[in-house]
């Protein structure tokens, strides 16, 4: 509390004590006046909650001014009921239970609110984030795909005609899929194809992916496939071993899981997850679409590299 409030809250305590004092008014009353008489002094805080408050704190003044002088006990109906015999005898402690419900109810409301402000400003810092790392992929992107170009033109020059035009079409895809929500997945899936041509002209290999599984009609968050591939193929091979890629939908109790497979056999994959920003995209992409309903892992597995997304549609 603040100095100056604190003062006139130890000055309206002893005049209204001192009131009760000359007027010969029971403590009890006195008392349950000073929180009445704060409750009406200017507050920034929500009206309809002050006035909750006051009207409760008012409801315990007006029974223990009714209880202490007994204006209503001597009426005929008091005593034809015991029930209300009880009420009017103990109508002061009525108050104090009004009191605490209206204090139960003011503070639920008072949680939900800020609850609700706490899951705006995490919604906007997630959305925040998201655009940041949208921002980001492209660029790296692009910059890879240069440099690739760059490496097979000075290597291979009949190759390099057949590559612009692959990472033209690719860049096209990205470019215009990640401004959606959620695409096709067949769009999905033609993009992280010619991912893999490229790849493949790149290398001197062959980069495959087949696909198990997909009706035709699914969509998808944009680019989730394509980053899982990019992340398979930068720590999984090197060189001109060739890479096989399997992806395939399959329905789960709770929804529909995508798996993505690919045949890696390189020893210093990461044990763990990665977590830069290749991954940190896909979080961000999923949180958006399916808030609180999805999950992915990333694992060695046998004869390989696997990464699962399950959707949970039915939570």
């Amino acid at each position: 509390m603040e100095r100056k409030k604190f003062f006139l809250a130890i000055i309206v305590f002893g005049l209204i004590v001192l009131f009760g004092d000359v007027f010969s008014l029971p403590m009890a009353i006195s008392l349950s006046l000073i929180p009445f008489v704060f409750s009406c002094l200017p507050s920034k805080n929500d009206i309809d909650t002050k006035n909750l408050i006051r009207f409760s704190l008012f409801v315990i003044f007006f029974f223990t001014f009714l209880d202490d002088y007994d204006l209503i006990e001597d009426f005929d109906f008091v005593y034809r009921n015991y029930i209300i015999t009880s009420i009017v005898f103990k109508i002061d402690l009525l108050g104090m239970v009004l009191f605490a419900v209206m204090m139960i109810y003011t503070s639920a409301k008072g949680i939900f609110i800020e609850t609700q402000k706490l899951n705006a400003t995490k919604l906007q810092l997630e959305q925040l984030e998201y655009q940041f790392l949208q921002k980001h992929i492209q660029p790296h992107f692009l910059m890879n795909s240069l440099m690739s170009l760059q490496q097979l033109v000075t290597t291979d020059t009949e190759n390099a005609s057949e590559m612009i035009e692959a990472l033209s079409e690719e860049f096209h895809l990205l470019t215009t899929m990640t401004k959606k929500k959620l695409v096709p997945i067949t769009d999905e899936i033609n993009m992280c194809k010619t991912h893999l041509q490229i790849m493949s002209i790149q290398q001197r290999a062959s980069y495959q992916l087949i696909v198990n599984g997909i009706v035709g009609d699914e969509t998808i968050p944009p680019a989730v496939i394509h980053t899982l591939v990019e992340n398979g193929i930068t720590h999984g091979y090197s060189g001109n071993d060739n890479a096989h890629f399997e992806l395939t939908k399959t329905k789960i109790v709770t929804g529909i899981q995508y798996r993505l497979f690919n045949d890696s056999k390189k020893q210093s994959m990461p044990k763990k997850p990665t977590t830069g920003s290749g991954i940190k995209y896909i979080e961000a992409r999923l949180e958006e679409c399916y808030p609180k309903k999805w999950t992915l892992t990333s694992k060695a597995v046998e004869n390989g590299w696997e990464a699962i997304i399950q959707i949970h549609t039915s939570i």
